[in-house]
């Protein structure tokens, strides 16, 4: 079997491996992505009266992620020792065991973080009293106690572990191997054939990529999501012959199944040992025949058992009562299975009471090079690692989402890829509120005249730059205001009044613009001041998107607007361009012949543009904008 290449992985992820369906081998492939856990525990502490050669065992408990177990030797000349620890979770829980005189001392503490990359000090002290005893090696205090694991040198033992008279004795095997083979026979569906060999009749049992077991000689499993999973055979021969074999099932979106050879023992180990069912050291000296479980957790039979807070024999046992803190608060629950302080009243993964995003809930761990997001019981957001197609739709290319790109766009800064795959980038230009005031007209096409609307009046809303996202706020100079980005709204009076527009862009940037607005005599637009009270009914304004079309046939295409309309002398014409470049600007009389041609250089996104009328005689004319590859128009009316 091959060795799969897949860095910093642990014991934790093992575990996962062999226990579920959807965190199988999965997860240790999508673990392998997280070169770094985010918190420290910097840990130290003495053991009072330790012995030479005194090592401590560092272990994360509470469900602390990654789960970690390791020695640490005692300097000497002072009985201290100090470690740093790696978590990701938090709070994070750590014990601290040694043997003294035939028996665990242990030590607990936990430790909050308040930032990411940030370090607690934790500092445990135990204590080994006055005297000590020899172990069966005669070394003081020493780890080689009867019960406890040794090698008696014999191949042809398993088991082997000190007797009370402290002779190393195993249990005596031949020579046996676990083997299979794994073939698709339907669409998402595999059978496992057993090959076998040993002394029989040989017992199986199957450790099966959803967690489950099996004892059938030949199993057949189907699969229901496409993504890593782990598969896992022990036998055992009629001698106690004991051999373990496991390989790594790939299943694709489409069903196809295929072995890649290769797998992580309990420890973490490619290719390793440690695998269920193999011999292991649970750390409990009066425990023996420590075997690995098929979840990968280490037991023995007999000598007690560490309780939910790692204390020998203690209180602490799943279905007693516990405490947990909940947003600062002290609350009661009662131990589960695996050791979690269960409460009626719990934060999900996200710091919500009671709230939705528990373990197994979907997530979205922020990495578009996975799927099937789902909360660890640790509350980390994991993801299946898959194949992917980046923002240039090259096969796991570099440009990813929040990754560098270029708009094109010389008025934007920090360009970089969006969620969606947009080059967006922060606009650097100011935002600037702007407005005009123009008589609104009725448009005649079949004589082709327009006629002015008394009593009414257009706002073209133009402002510009900043994120090109506005808030508006129009304060209209009666004592009314609005909220609204085209609003429409009715003075009691002839004016003038003066129309203030402010705008706020989302990104810190805030502009106002002021006009005076107000009617004449006969209800028209006079620009400066108005009639006075010759009317009293008032009049209304219509506040205008330049970039829409049809306002009563003023604007016929999106994409384009021009004004003011009819048009004295000159004429500003606003559109957006796809791409940046060079484009013709035409104008044409109602027969189709040309009367107006210029070149201009447009940039992609919003452009305005302005164009000189005075040449033109009074009528009806189409303004053509063109870049050789597409072309937008739009009519307006030339007045005298």
């Amino acid at each position: 079997m091959g060795v799969n290449d897949e860095p910093n992985l642990n014991r934790s992820t093992m575990r996962s491996y062999f226990r579920s369906l959807v965190l199988g081998l999965s997860t240790l492939l999508s673990a392998g992505a997280m070169a770094q856990y985010p918190y420290t525990i910097a840990l130290s502490g003495t053991v009072a009266n330790c012995y030479p050669g005194q090592v401590v065992t560092v272990q994360t408990i509470q469900g602390t992620q990654p789960q970690l177990s390791f020695t640490v030797q005692l300097d000497s000349t002072n009985c201290s020792y100090s470690v740093f620890v790696p978590v990701s979770t938090q709070p994070a829980w750590v014990q601290v065991t040694t043997l003294c005189s035939g028996a665990i001392q242990s030590g607990v503490d936990s430790s909050q973080f308040n930032f990411i990359g940030d370090t607690a000090i934790s500092i445990i002290n135990l204590s080994c009293g006055g005297g000590f005893i020899t172990d069966c090696l005669g070394v003081p205090n020493g780890p080689n106690m009867p019960g406890t694991p040794c090698n008696d040198n014999d191949p042809l033992t398993v088991n082997d572990a000190w007797s009370p008279t402290c002779a190393c004795q195993g249990v005596n095997v031949q020579n046996c191997q676990a083997a299979f083979s794994i073939a698709q026979i339907g669409p998402w569906a595999i059978q496992a054939t057993n090959q076998s060999s040993g002394v029989t009749p040989l017992a199986y049992q199957w450790w099966m990529p959803d967690g489950t077991t099996s004892t059938v000689t030949n199993p057949i499993h189907t699969f229901t999501a496409p993504g890593t999973y782990g598969i896992c055979l022990t036998i055992t021969s009629i001698n106690a012959c004991t051999s373990v074999s496991c390989d790594t099932i790939y299943v694709d979106s489409t069903g196809t199944i295929s072995l890649q050879p290769g797998y992580y023992d309990c420890m973490g180990i490619p290719n390793g040992s440690s695998l269920p069912g193999t011999p292991c050291d649970d750390g409990n000296p009066l425990s023996t025949n420590d075997t690995w479980t098929a979840n990968c957790g280490c037991t023995g039979i007999g000598g007690g058992a560490l309780d939910c807070l790692g204390v020998l024999n203690g209180t602490n046992l799943p279905g007693t009562a516990c405490v947990d803190s909940i947003g600062g608060l002290l609350v009661t629950g009662i131990w589960t299975a695996n050791c979690v302080c269960q409460t009626n009243s719990a934060m999900d993964c996200l710091g919500i009471l009671n709230g939705p995003n528990v373990p197994g809930s979907p997530c979205n761990d922020g990495d578009t090079l996975t799927v099937q997001d789902t909360w660890s019981p640790s509350c980390v957001c994991v993801g299946v690692p898959v194949n992917y197609y980046d923002c240039l739709g090259m096969l796991n290319g570099p440009d990813l989402p929040g990754t560098p790109c270029d708009d094109g766009d010389p008025g934007t800064i920090n360009d970089t890829w969006s969620a969606n795959c947009a080059c967006m980038g922060a606009n650097i230009l100011p935002c600037n509120a702007d407005f005009w005031v123009l008589q609104a007209v009725t448009y005649d096409s079949l004589n082709q005249t327009t006629t002015p609307i008394p009593y009414e009046l257009w706002i073209w809303n133009l402002s510009s730059g900043g994120s090109g996202t506005y808030t508006t706020f129009w304060s209209f100079g009666d004592g009314s205001s609005s909220t609204a980005q085209f609003p429409t709204h009715t003075y009691a009076g002839n004016g003038p009044y003066l129309l203030c527009l402010t705008i706020d862009d989302g990104m810190g940037c805030t502009s106002t613009h002021c006009d005076s607005v107000s009617i004449d005599s006969n209800g028209l637009y006079t620009g400066i001041m108005g009639g006075g009270n010759d009317r009293q009914n008032g009049f209304t304004i219509n506040v205008q998107d330049p970039l829409t079309s049809g306002v009563n046939e003023a604007l016929d295409l999106d994409g384009i607007a021009a004004w003011p309309n009819p048009v004295v002398d000159e004429l500003n014409i606003a559109l957006t361009s796809a791409v940046r470049g060079t484009a013709d600007v035409t104008v044409l009389d109602m027969s189709g012949r040309m009367v107006l041609a210029e070149r201009r250089t447009l940039s992609d996104g919003r452009n305005q543009l302005l164009l000189q009328t005075t040449t033109l005689s009074p009528g009806l004319y189409t303004v053509r904008i063109s870049n050789g590859n597409a072309s937008i128009s739009q009519r307006f009316v030339k007045a005298n």
